[in-house]
């Protein structure tokens, strides 16, 4: 569902690019931090057969305000310890 932020409307997927803009930071601190702070199915997900991945605007907001998902941190608590 697309949220309304400053009188227009923003739509709940964005290319990285725009999750980077977003999060106020470069595509390469983005991408450097898929698989420890960002997990595919929960802040991003692939589409077969097309470039790049679509980032949850949702899921991203909650990251940054550090109430995200519990299945999010479960799965990162087990990446940490397999490492």
């Amino acid at each position: 569902m697309p949220t309304e932020y400053m009188g227009r409307i923003q739509p709940r997927w964005m290319k990285t690019s725009e999750a980077a803009r977003h999060l106020g930071r470069s595509v390469a601190w983005l991408k450097d931090r898929i698989g420890t702070d960002f997990i595919e199915g929960v802040h991003y997900r692939r589409k077969p057969g097309v470039a790049g991945a679509f980032w949850d605007r949702v899921e991203l907001d909650k990251w940054v305000m550090g109430t995200g998902d519990d299945e999010a941190d479960a799965i990162l608590e087990k990446m940490k310890m397999v490492s």
